[in-house]
């Protein structure tokens, strides 16, 4: 084979047609198919068949290159594998929240002087668009009688339902002691995380999200928090020397709140659902309409915080450190 023939081989154009027409001019210029119609239905089908594999295989191989790069990246795994790299969780939806302060009066022959508001007491909202959002304490708080009423006032309520779930560890079957929360709606600000011994041991430990490497030892009771390729957020645990590695047995108990976001934003009048005292009354003051809310960051915007957050590392020094910081506290 010549040179000369060679040259006509363009290998610069991806383009279907360009693909054709450059196989039918290299055939043409061989002595062997010099006689031969390429526009024949046979051949034709032929050289389409070559051309189409040939832009297809430059097409994938062109999506491979792209998804390698956090900048370039499409698909939203790929870009999340590329913020895990640098240390970036990609928010969650976070619950429209209100605070409200709350007097609940007893009844005269009760005989309560502390009364306790647990964690995911039930409010209900007006309705917004024909639709009533359930809200819940995110928290407990405590209250002492004075003249039969218990007062709870800044009372942090958030949109959502809240949802418990439990994973035992098996070491076996899950030796990297990884668990998927397996909700898209999560909002991972109100995860809270509980470890207890196993199932007749009912000693149950707390354990708080890491936030810097350096301030976890061996014996930190502490869990990480990522996103999956699935979309899902997963919980796991150290190994031992970042973080206290769970053992055969331990029972994991997790719960958070499923949201629904923004869509719950504006709304200003809510009821205690939940009967804390036989034959009391409770009353509830808005201070602050419901607020905050956000869906789920955008691939868009886990391409533009990533590196600002790794470049930052929680430290506030230009204007692009303040950014990141920002859009993490307050993501609305």
């Amino acid at each position: 084979m010549s040179s000369s023939n060679n040259s006509k081989m363009i290998l610069s154009s991806l383009d279907f047609d360009d693909i054709k027409n450059n196989l039918k001019n290299y055939l043409s210029s061989q002595t062997e198919f010099q006689d031969y119609n390429f526009e024949g239905a046979a051949l034709s089908q032929l050289l389409n068949l070559l051309a189409y594999n040939t832009h297809y295989l430059g097409f994938y191989m062109n999506m491979i290159a792209n998804e390698m790069f956090l900048d370039t990246a499409v698909l939203r795994p790929s870009i999340v594998s590329h913020a895990k790299l640098l240390g970036y969780t990609p928010r969650s939806m976070t619950a429209s929240q209100a605070v409200v302060n709350v007097a609940i009066t007893k009844a005269n022959t009760d005989t309560t002087t502390i009364l306790t508001i647990p964690r995911f007491t039930a409010f209900s909202s007006e309705s917004l668009n024909g639709v009533s959002y359930n809200f819940v304490t995110v928290d407990s708080s405590v209250a002492a009688n004075v003249g039969n009423i218990f007062t709870f006032n800044e009372l942090v309520i958030k949109e959502g339902q809240p949802v418990t779930k439990t994973y035992l560890v098996d070491n076996l079957t899950n030796p990297k002691q990884i668990f998927d929360l397996g909700d898209a709606n999560i909002d991972t600000s109100t995860l809270k995380v509980v470890v207890q011994t196993s199932q007749t041991n009912l000693n149950q430990n707390t354990f708080d999200l890491a936030q810097d490497a350096t301030d976890v030892t061996g014996i930190s009771n502490v869990y990480y928090l990522e996103q999956a390729q699935n979309g899902n957020y997963q919980i796991y645990f150290g190994d031992g020397i970042l973080g206290v590695s769970l053992e055969q047995g331990n029972i994991v108990i997790v719960s958070y709140i499923a949201t629904n976001g923004d869509e719950a934003n504006g709304l200003q009048n809510f009821r205690l659902q939940s009967s804390l005292l036989a034959g009391s009354t409770a009353n509830v003051i808005t201070a602050v309409p419901s607020s905050a809310g956000s869906q789920a960051e955008t691939a868009e915007s886990i391409q533009f915080s990533a590196p600002k957050s790794y470049i930052s590392q929680n430290r506030a020094v230009t204007i692009n450190d303040y950014i990141d910081l920002i859009n993490k506290k307050y993501p609305y």
